[in-house]
Order: structure tokens, then sequence, then C-alpha cells
């Protein structure tokens, strides 16, 4: 209703150019503004655009991480400081961050932790790595390899401080040269039969590359240090992607 208000008050004024001096524009707050007829070209009216809600992250250290952790396979979270989900090596089915197993419900419907898994392979070897079938990150984005987690503990390029963002405990990684920065919250992770351990206090990001037969590797940090290690592979891990 306001812009046919809006259109029918311009062509009013524009029809009656030749007894008027001005153009006169009437916004919805009040605010009236004048425009010489004689400065006046042409008036166009178009739809303003949506803003895009897609991640297209942020470069730290040559490699570009995405704002936000994983949530549901697929879809990011919201914002930097929203957990997400947890999930196992080489597997897209996600767990909630917060309930115990039992009370919860994966993104597949189950409601099992499987303790006994190695990745989905039947032989594991160190030479794994998360397929892109497994792989739960948004399109155009996968789990990082070991190389890139790399780059982000490179202490000469990237300086990690630990912080509090919006109440959230977590880790910041800035990039020296360019000064831009992400924000990973410390989520710790799910461990024996899928039980939660050190949320608030650390922060275990996956890695797209396994350690051995049995375990994968991963980035680990708290307050004091970070660092990249490996644990179980069925052990429950955040994932921040990188850009593919």
């Amino acid at each position: 209703m306001k812009k046919l208000i809006l259109f029918l008050t311009v062509m009013a004024y524009a029809l009656s150019a030749s007894a008027q001096d001005s153009l006169y524009i009437n916004k919805g707050n009040g605010l009236i503004i004048p425009y010489a007829i004689s400065s006046v070209d042409s008036i166009t009216f178009s739809r303003k655009t949506a803003k895009s809600t897609a991640d297209t992250g942020i470069v730290i250290n040559g490699v570009r991480w995405a704002t936000y952790n994983v949530a549901d396979p697929g879809k990011f979270t919201k914002s930097p400081e929203i957990a997400g989900m947890y999930y196992q090596w080489n597997s897209n089915v996600g767990w909630p961050a917060t309930g115990n197993i039992g009370s919860i419900t994966a993104s597949n419907g189950s409601k099992t932790w499987n303790s006994s898994w190695f990745g989905g392979y039947t032989s594991p070897l160190a030479i794994d790595t998360w397929t892109s079938a497994n792989d739960p990150s948004p399109s155009g984005w996968r789990v990082p390899t070991n190389a890139e987690i790399q780059t982000l503990l490179n202490s000469a390029k990237v300086t990690r401080t630990w912080t509090i963002q919006n109440s959230v405990y977590g880790e910041k990684f800035t990039d020296n040269t360019t000064g831009k920065s992400i924000f990973l919250p410390a989520l710790g992770c799910r461990s024996d039969y899928g039980a939660l351990g050190g949320v608030g206090s650390s922060g275990s990001y996956a890695c797209s590359q396994a350690y051995d037969n049995i375990n994968s590797l991963s980035i680990f940090f708290n307050s004091s240090s970070g660092y990249s290690g490996y644990n179980y592979r069925y052990y429950g891990y955040s994932v921040r992607p990188v850009s593919k």
C-alpha cells in the first residue's frame, strides 16, 4: 500500500511538472525529500534484493575457513558461537551438542552411539580419509586436511587467543597480516559411549585424515595451548569446514 501511495504521489507531481518547481518524495517515516524537476531525468522503481545469508568464509593464513560450524548435515549454524552438531570421523550423521545418548536423536534418527566405529572402513588403514560422500559440510565446503589445520596453528602467521564471545568460551584465530579472525567455540567432544566432555574448557575439531587404523587427526585447543592431535575415530567432534 505504501509503495502504491508513493507511486501515485510521484506520478501526480511528474504529470504537473509544468506547474511545479520540485518533485517531493514522501518516505514512510514522515520525511519529505524535495528534488528540483529540472534535475530529474527519469524515475525507476525496483524491488530491494534480500541480503544473502550464505557463508563466504574468512581467509586465515592462506586458507578460507567457514565462519560457522556445521549444524545438521549440509547446513551451517546461524552464528559463530552456536555449537552445531558433533560428527564421528568419516560420518555424515550429526549428534546434538546437548543431552545424553539414549535421550537424544541423531540427524538420521538413531539413538545409539557406535563405539566400534572405524570410519566405515572394512579394513581400516592409516591412509584412510574422510570421503566426500560422507562429508556433512554445506555445498562448496569440506572437512579440513591436517596441512590446513597446521596453517591455522602456525604461530608465526596466526595469533591464537582464548576468549569469550557473546558469553561463549572459545578460541579466536587471527591472521597477523590482515587482522581478520575466526572464532571456534570450545565445545569439547563426545567420547566413550557418546558422553559429553570438555564443553566450555576445550575445543576439538575434525580433520579429514586418519592417524592410524583406529585413530583420526584433529585440532585441539584450550586456554593454554593449541595443537594437532589424534583420538579414536568413534569420538564425535565439531566440524569447521574450509572452502573447496
